[in-house]
């Protein structure tokens, strides 16, 4: 049964072979390619840890003989996406369409985080964040538009993720990749 709260209904309660991806949204149906060789990471709360089966994203123009690589982190204590939960492999972004790599792992609670990267540059599927732990910009104090998403590192490449993430990547916002994970 369904809680009422907003914790529970959103973030506790998930149904069996659906996706999942990380912060309240205010716009859906945006696309932004990505720059090639640039690792995105976002922040995805997670109330109690769940097994997942799936990692996804939403190819909106695909990127003809490129491929992205898709993953999740552990949360280091710090806002900072740390330890490797896991990295779910190369997927084709030949194709408009919703591709997803197969994985078999256990999320735990806290904050995790979602990756991408790609050797090409697609245009994928994204979201405005109506709220972020990682705050406002301090220029516009805009709600909706400067909300600061996750964190971009260019020049990572496409081979395995680093475990733990790469250091020093910069804040990004405004855009967060739908990276999307399915509950096993």
């Amino acid at each position: 049964m369904l809680n009422n709260t907003f914790k529970d209904s959103i973030y506790r309660e998930k149904l069996t072979g659906e996706y999942f991806h990380g912060l309240p949204v205010g716009l859906v149906a945006a696309q932004r390619a990505t720059v090639a060789s640039t690792l995105y990471v976002m922040p995805f709360w997670v109330e109690e840890g769940f097994s997942i089966d799936r990692i996804a994203i939403n190819v909106k123009a695909a990127s003809a003989g490129h491929i992205a690589r898709v993953g999740v982190y552990k949360d280091n204590g710090s806002l900072y996406p740390g330890e490797l939960v896991v990295d779910g492999g190369t997927i084709s972004v030949n194709a408009i369409a919703v591709v997803a790599a197969t994985v078999a792992v256990t999320l735990p609670q806290g904050w995790c985080w979602t990756a991408v990267v790609s050797d090409g540059i697609p245009q994928l599927l994204l979201t405005y964040p109506t709220f972020s732990p990682l705050g406002i910009e301090s220029t516009g104090l805009s709600p909706g538009t400067g909300e600061y998403s996750g964190y971009s590192k260019a020049a990572v490449g496409t081979a395995a993720l680093a475990d733990p993430c790469v250091s020093g990547a910069a804040l990004a916002k405004i855009y967060n990749y739908i990276v999307a994970v399915r509950k096993a």
